[in-house]
């Protein structure tokens, strides 16, 4: 895994710059963000490790604060706080301190961030392989907009029909598969009952994605006992959720 950090401050200076510096030299990438919502949702392949800058300034970006507090929380970030004793008190009444990994009182030394970041990247580069998803769809607009969506997270395999779909898991592992439900041929459920059926494929959680939400097409599915039934008129959010909620629920056994 690439040794890359977010790093959040207010603004640029020469404190700020240093420890920039000293995290580059140390072969760390670093992504650069405001205290801004928009700024950080938008941040293409987010890093996996997060640095906050705070100062007295702290209390003016409430809502960024909250939105760093709920990502960390969701996504199970390795995050560090950096700031004096008044920048650090204001920064910890939105984000707990259950959920900082460690923080620093300025003034400090580089070298134990730096430090304190080289053994979270070993502890994400050891548990944070991508996890690999196959998804299954007769739609070409539906496969690659689920790609998209779920690459930067997830190792994605497209599979445009169900028989396609086994070829492809006879010779390949995946953590999880996305199943619609409608396909021609061979439909989602005869899918899920070759798969069930299958002492190599068996054990391999499949979701349904689909756009059918009929009570007797939900009873047919739920007898076959996916992992979830996902519409696909729901949000990207609450599809991204759903996947994280259900590994997340996967590591807690």
């Amino acid at each position: 895994m690439s040794k890359r950090v977010l790093f959040i401050s207010a603004h640029m200076g020469f404190m700020v710059n240093a420890i920039i510096d000293g995290m580059e030299s140390a072969g760390f990438e670093v992504v650069t963000s405001t205290f801004d919502i928009d700024e950080l949702s938008n941040i293409e392949q987010r890093p996996r490790l997060w640095v906050a800058y705070t100062d007295e300034e702290i209390s003016n970006f409430n809502d960024a604060l909250v939105y760093i507090k709920d990502t960390v929380t969701e996504r199970e970030i390795p995050f560090f706080a950096i700031g004096d004793v008044d920048g650090l008190f204001g920064f910890k009444k939105i984000v707990p301190l259950e959920i900082i990994t460690k923080e620093f009182l300025r003034p400090f030394d580089v070298n134990e961030l730096i430090e304190a970041l080289d053994k979270a990247s070993d502890a994400e580069s050891r548990t944070g392989e991508k996890k690999k998803i196959l998804i299954v769809d007769d739609n070409a607009t539906t496969l690659r907009r689920m790609k998209n969506l779920l690459e930067s997270r997830y190792q994605c395999y497209m599979a445009n029909s169900g028989m396609n779909a086994i070829t492809f898991l006879a010779n390949n592992t995946v953590d999880l598969i996305l199943l619609d439900y409608e396909m021609p041929v061979v439909n989602g459920v005869q899918v899920l009952k070759m798969i069930r059926s299958d002492p190599s494929m068996a054990s391999i959680p499949v979701m349904f994605l689909t756009g059918k939400s009929s009570k007797d097409v939900v009873m047919e599915v739920a007898s076959l006992k996916p992992e979830k039934y996902l519409l696909k008129s729901m949000s990207p959010v609450e599809v991204i959720k759903s996947i994280e909620i259900f590994f997340k629920e996967q590591r807690l056994e």
